[in-house]
């Protein structure tokens, strides 16, 4: 094999191994879509995201949430978490977390 043959197929096995790259990373953004569209949609349908049980809308220091009776979780939008940990301080967060349990 020559130099020059030598060099070209290093080419292509340079260009293979980066399409190679390309096509995972396309189908890992894929895969992460569907997955944040399926939490998405097990989020608007009423089911718990954890354990698939029902979830109740309610409200607690104008935070909106909706929890779980089934495994206790509680489930609040990016919104809202942004606002409770805004909040005055951590004494707010710990009162809100001790409304949750009872």
């Amino acid at each position: 094999m020559t130099e020059k043959d030598r060099y070209g197929e290093t080419l292509r096995n340079r260009e293979k191994a980066e399409e190679d790259r390309y096509a995972a990373e396309q189908d890992r953004l894929r895969l992460e879509k569907l997955r944040q569209q399926a939490q998405a949609a097990q989020a608007t349908s009423g089911l718990c995201p954890q354990c698939g049980g029902g979830l109740n809308a309610s409200k607690t220091f104008e935070i909106s949430m909706k929890t779980c009776g089934k495994c206790r979780g509680v489930w609040l939008s990016v919104d809202d978490l942004e606002r409770l940990t805004a909040r005055a301080g951590e004494g707010e967060i710990v009162r809100f977390v001790r409304s949750l349990i009872g």
